[in-house]
């Protein structure tokens, strides 16, 4: 246990990779373990910016194109 996680009663856990391990064990044949991955996911940033996640928004190496508007 981390010197962290020791200092609080229940512990510390780790929310995403907790999700990752659920979701991997519901798939155990494949590996892609968010929307973005399958190509279920896009997120556009005010500017137009557009990205495969909302997790990647602000990551110039993450974009993937931008949008036109207006």
């Amino acid at each position: 246990m981390s010197v962290l996680g020791k200092k609080h009663q229940s512990g510390l856990r780790w929310r995403e990779l907790d999700a990752v391990r659920a979701s991997m064990a519901e798939m155990p044949d494949e590996r892609d373990y968010c929307h973005a991955c399958r190509g279920e996911s896009l997120a556009v940033h005010p500017d137009g910016a557009v990205y495969p996640c909302a997790q990647t928004i602000g990551d110039p190496s993450a974009a993937v194109g931008t949008v036109a508007y207006g």
